[in-house]
């Protein structure tokens, strides 16, 4: 899981959405969500944090995140379900506002056509274009939780090494934000940048100064 904390409004207001995301194993396993909001809140809220001084508006409240399912129904005839509607958040992350504009394009598209074609037309494309774009997304969702769930030790060495390599760290978080394939997580050049991360030190580092100039700082 994760939380966050999102600005809100007039920013002179000092307003912000404050909120904690979880897999809905850990509530099935008697966490209290609340719980672990009140911690984050607590994590946050120490002197120089974002949250110092900060006090409730409002009552939290909390939803059901439904992640993307190829097989869920969302056409009912001449009716379109889009957005949390159609369950359409990344398995992953729970962020949901690309997929939900997507299928609204996808929404669009479908009508378009179908009042192109007159009366015999039809919202029949839909699923299909909805299904194309975020069944890989899903995937991709999926594989990356199984394997943060079943190797959470792993995984941690992976982003320790990645925070002290700005191109291996782009590489990898550009997978987990859906941006990048799978693929790149196989390539052999980012399994020797966590291996062997001296061999990737930047070139202008290692180069040797040119004689009269000051030595590069390491």
């Amino acid at each position: 899981g994760y939380g966050w904390i999102f600005p809100e409004g007039d920013l002179m207001q000092g307003r912000a959405n404050v909120g904690v995301y979880v897999r809905q194993e850990r509530i099935g396993r008697g966490e209290s969500i609340k719980e672990m909001l009140g911690a984050f809140l607590g994590a946050q809220g120490g002197a120089g944090l974002p949250l110092e001084g900060a006090r409730l508006c409002s009552p939290a409240q909390g939803y059901p995140i439904c992640p993307f399912h190829a097989g869920r129904r969302v056409l009912f005839g001449n009716t379109l379900l889009l957005g949390d509607a159609a369950g359409v958040a990344d398995p992953l992350t729970g962020e949901g506002i690309f997929p939900s504009m997507y299928s609204g394009l996808c929404a669009a598209w479908a009508a378009r056509e179908a009042f192109a074609a007159g009366p015999e037309g039809a919202l029949s494309s839909y699923p299909g274009a909805l299904t194309r774009m975020l069944l890989p997304l899903a995937r991709r969702g999926s594989f990356l939780l199984a394997l943060l769930s079943g190797l959470p030790s792993f995984v941690d060495w992976v982003f320790s090494r990645s925070a002290r390599d700005e191109q291996l760290s782009e590489g990898i978080f550009r997978v987990v934000g859906g941006s990048g394939t799978l693929t790149a997580l196989f390539s052999p050049t980012l399994w020797a940048r966590l291996y062997f991360p001296w061999a990737f030190r930047s070139k202008a580092l290692r180069a040797p100064a040119a004689p009269g100039s000051p030595p590069r700082s390491p």
